[in-house]
């Protein structure tokens, strides 16, 4: 990496942002992304287009990229921010003009000053159709996501000229989505932490979802954007009605897209319990049993060394 990595976003043009940043990163979380700007049919509020059909109905987003764009002050928010979301919450999109947009993502690679800018884009999205459907991003929080992908390494490092090969890239830890019961949050918990001291990165709702976010939208993010699935099995989950099995069935459906024989959803029990059918082909880890944890860890490296063998890591 660059001294100041940060500058590398910094100096991309808008068009390059969008090709080389903005489209990659949206895609990997799982997104169809189109470059709308390109196409010519959606002229305000947004560059990007993303659709995700991981819900039961298709979801639609946008993304706006200013380059270097300083937020600093209110008529700044309104000026560049508000002006733009508003346009694009609005919008009917699609060919019967009945699709709307249900987050919008207004990103900049310039810098928004704390706390004078921070609190105009909370008034002012507070006071509008945009509370808790925009986020906005400056180069500190672009860049922060971009940490987890490889796409910054990408830009530095183009093709061979450098000397560095995929596999000579430092990688990012294994992204691993755990669903449980809440019921069993107390054991899950201390599951977790054990998994982080092993330099997994987990995705716990408890610990990522932010007041104001709308879970049922966030949570089947989080999955697309994983590398893998924990599922955690007790009575209390095989038996509960509600979005537990929302989220096994989600898990199942981007399991039936991963490469045949490759690790992606590894189901644990937390204690003994029927495994439920829809499961029945994939073996277990027993968390109560001696090395059940040991065996979670093994399944999890290789899944590791799956993706890093495809340079997906």
């Amino acid at each position: 990496m660059s001294s100041d990595p940060k500058a590398l976003l910094r100096k991309l043009s808008k068009d390059e942002l969008k090709r080389q940043v903005a489209i990659p990163y949206f895609s990997h979380l799982g997104w169809k992304v189109t470059d709308v700007q390109s196409e010519g049919d959606i002229t305000h509020g947004c560059d990007l287009l993303l659709v995700s059909s991981v819900l039961s109905e298709p979801v639609l987003a946008g993304a706006h990229i200013a380059e270097g764009v300083d937020i600093s002050n209110r008529l700044d928010v309104l000026r560049e921010i508000k002006l733009y979301a508003d346009s694009a919450l609005t919008y009917r999109y699609g060919a019967d003009g009945r699709g709307r947009l249900y987050k919008y993502y207004w990103i900049t690679t310039g810098v928004i000053s704390s706390p004078t800018g921070e609190a105009a884009i909370r008034d002012e999205l507070d006071s509008s159709s945009g509370v808790g459907r925009v986020e906005v991003w400056d180069l500190d929080t672009f860049y922060d996501r971009l940490g987890k992908t490889d796409i910054l390494q990408r830009l530095e490092s183009p093709g061979p000229a450098d000397g560095r090969t995929s596999s000579s890239r430092e990688s990012r830890p294994l992204k691993v989505f755990v669903s449980y019961a809440q019921e069993d949050k107390t054991q899950v918990g201390d599951f977790c932490r054990r998994l982080k001291e092993d330099g997994f990165d987990l995705w716990l709702d408890k610990e990522k979802l932010l007041p104001g976010q709308d879970w049922k939208f966030e949570i089947p993010q989080a999955m697309l954007s994983c590398d893998a699935i924990i599922v955690c099995l007790s009575k209390t989950a095989v038996r509960k009605k509600g979005y537990f099995q929302k989220e096994l069935e989600q898990a199942i459906g981007l399991l039936e897209e991963q490469p045949e024989g490759d690790i992606y959803l590894v189901p644990v029990k937390l204690e003994e319990v029927e495994s439920p059918a829809k499961l029945c082909n994939l073996h277990w880890a027993s968390l109560y049993e001696k090395d059940g944890y040991e065996s979670v860890v093994r399944a999890l490296k290789k899944c590791e060394g799956e993706l890093q063998k495809a340079g997906k890591l």
